[in-house]
């Protein structure tokens, strides 16, 4: 059975994608499209892509 990250495994994990989504805010164009999905459940991140792309 797998696990979870965890302790040392886990802050390497958010320190990685700290530095992605920053490098990804300075690089994007203002047109790309940005969702925060902290807190959100997967269908809350499908729903609001649903509604960027125009999709019913």
């Amino acid at each position: 059975m797998s696990q979870r990250e965890r302790d040392e495994s886990l802050a390497v994990h958010r320190e990685r994608s700290r530095r992605a989504a920053a490098l990804l805010e300075q690089r994007a164009p203002s047109s790309v499209h940005r969702i925060t999905t902290d807190s959100l459940e997967p269908s809350d991140v499908a729903r609001r892509i649903a509604a960027l792309l125009d999709w019913d």
